[in-house]
């Protein structure tokens, strides 16, 4: 299947998104996809059993969407490609959380406590600093998958992206697309 893309750029899906889109559209989809990447680098904190999801899984799943298409990517409008560029970095993004949910979910008591009492008793009673990273990760996760639909990790990830760049050209219909 060939070398592994070290870079945004270096992938074949970049490349035709190069000779397709206008430039300040690449400008903006780069920084998603750089949003993205940071993003994800917390992922494996969280969720310790996964497998790598970071910069490095996005190239390989962009690499893979090229392999797929093959030939037929060359048909794809800079619409098209500029999907395929933002759903491969930003559709493990959910696996992600800031700094400040985690410490939320962490600190709170009564939460913590219940977890604790149905799942590891023998840590009731104690900071979450002295359980061990598996467990305050699973705390984390399991606790944004009871309150989902509280929260949106794609906001911070779209707001800069999106005010960046003019709305009106921002995911319109390919009629009336700002690509040439």
């Amino acid at each position: 299947m060939g070398q592994l893309p070290e870079t945004l750029q270096g992938t074949a899906l970049w490349r035709l998104y190069e000779q397709k889109a206008l430039k300040e559209r690449q400008v903006w989809a780069k920084d998603v996809y750089g949003m993205a990447a940071d993003a994800l680098k917390s992922a494996r904190d969280d969720f310790p059993n996964y497998t790598l999801h970071d910069e490095r899984h996005i190239l390989n799943v962009l690499r893979a969407m090229g392999g797929i298409l093959g030939t037929q990517a060359d048909k794809l409008s800079a619409d098209e490609l500029e999907l395929l560029i933002l759903s491969a970095s930003l559709h493990d993004v959910g696996m992600t959380f800031t700094p400040e949910e985690r410490r939320k979910v962490l600190n709170d008591r009564s939460q913590s406590e219940d977890f604790l009492r149905k799942n590891c008793p023998e840590y009731l009673g104690t900071l979450p600093d002295e359980w061990p990273r598996r467990l305050r990760a699973c705390l984390v996760s399991c606790q944004e998958q009871t309150d989902k639909g509280k929260g949106n990790h794609l906001e911070g990830i779209m707001d800069k992206p999106l005010t960046i760049f003019p709305k009106s050209a921002a995911f319109v219909k390919p009629a009336e697309s700002a690509f040439h």
